[in-house]
């Protein structure tokens, strides 16, 4: 029972757009990662405009400059 033999589990394969589809319209409902990474890059720069005196903050400038 070999991959990718006849026994074998097979694999299907489906666009992005298709998987990343609310589960409502028949789809697994993944989330669509470049959008939440847009997301979470957008909070991260949210914080480091309003944290004051993080210590995350602080290793940031420190290692990037200010």
């Amino acid at each position: 029972m070999g991959v990718g033999g006849s026994e074998g589990r097979k694999i299907i394969w489906a666009s992005c757009k298709k998987v990343c589809e609310p589960r409502e319209a028949d789809s697994l409902g993944i989330l669509n990662l470049r959008i939440f990474n847009v997301a979470l890059l957008g909070k991260w720069i949210w914080r480091l405009g309003t944290d004051k005196g993080s210590l995350w903050k602080e290793i940031l400038e420190s290692k990037y400059g200010g």
